[in-house]
C-alpha cells in the first residue's frame, strides 16, 4: 500500500513540475528576444551607464573646482 502511493505521489509531482516547465517555456518563447539581441542590449546599457557616469563626474569636477 504504502508503495502505491509513493508512486501516486511521484507521478502528481512529476506533473506538477511538468505542468510548471511547460508554463515557463511559452512564457518564455513569447517575448524572448534571441541571445546575441540580449548580449547587444546589455552592452548598450553598459556602455550608456559608463558615459553618463563619465559626464556626471565632470560636472562635479567642475562645480568643485568653481570659487
Amino acid at each position: 500500500m504504502k508503495a502505491v502511493f509513493g508512486i501516486l505521489s511521484l507521478v502528481v509531482v512529476l506533473a506538477a513540475l511538468a505542468f510548471v516547465a511547460k508554463r515557463q517555456l511559452q512564457a518564455a518563447d513569447r517575448g524572448a528576444a534571441s541571445v546575441p539581441q540580449q548580449a547587444r542590449g546589455v552592452q548598450e546599457r553598459a556602455r550608456d551607464d559608463t558615459v553618463r557616469a563619465l559626464q556626471q563626474g565632470a560636472e562635479r569636477n567642475k562645480r568643485a573646482d568653481e570659487p
